[in-house]
């Protein structure tokens, strides 16, 4: 079972491995090194952040990095 976590916005419903990707976009980290640090392929990152962008109603990682820090995920 999934755990889902929901932010200010409501439809923006993300996983806590979602938040965790995000989290590390905030930091600067790019596909590679996210996959490192979290122990997954780069290809299931980019899956994830793929999967964030269409939640969030964004087009960039820097617009996913714009809407967390709006939101206070760091």
């Amino acid at each position: 079972m999934k755990r889902v976590v929901t932010m200010v916005m409501p439809e923006a419903k993300l996983t806590v491995r979602e938040l965790e990707v995000v989290a590390l976009i905030v930091k600067g980290m790019r596909y590679k090194e996210i996959a490192v640090s979290l122990g997954l392929s780069y290809d299931t990152v980019k899956t994830y952040v793929g999967r964030i962008r269409k939640k969030l109603g964004v087009s960039s990682k820097t617009e996913v990095a714009m809407w967390a820090i709006r939101n206070g995920i760091e």
